[in-house]
């Protein structure tokens, strides 16, 4: 699937993730407990879902998995990414010293270190990213 995708074949991409996430993507109709390798495939298809903008279908695999917040879809699909936010400096990163007070910051830092055990405590699939924040349900069933 990873080669497909980098080689642009979504198609087959996706079809090759939907046939290792099969067990997850059954819904509960399968006899067999989801294999970790199932998760991952179940993982990178949604991920590629909400790539190509395909969100609805993103958000329900991402349920499967148990997920209940993702970040926003402009963000996944690269809609974003094409908004005139500024007229700053094109593919420019910006960072502000002293925008946190140190009582603030300190625990922040420790938290999140490198070697602080939140990284390997909090379970989430991959190394590549990390962020929890769209919600996958619906205001009213929150």
């Amino acid at each position: 699937a990873t080669a497909a995708r980098d080689a642009g074949d979504l198609v087959r991409a996706e079809a090759s993730l939907r046939s290792a996430a099969k067990v997850l993507l059954a819904g509960g109709k399968s006899r067999t407990a989801p294999s970790p390798f199932a998760r991952a495939a179940a993982y990178e298809l949604a991920l590629l879902l909400s790539l190509t903008g395909r969100h609805k279908e993103a958000d329900e695999v991402s349920h499967q998995l148990g997920f209940l917040y993702k970040l926003a879809p402009s963000i996944l699909d690269g809609t974003a990414h094409t908004r005139a936010s500024s007229k700053g400096a094109k593919d420019i990163v910006a960072t502000f010293d002293g925008a946190l007070p140190a009582d603030l910051l300190e625990p922040l830092q420790k938290a999140f270190a490198p070697s602080s055990p939140f990284w390997e405590e909090h379970g989430y699939p991959t190394q590549q990213f990390f962020s929890y924040n769209q919600s996958l349900l619906p205001t009213a069933k929150r």
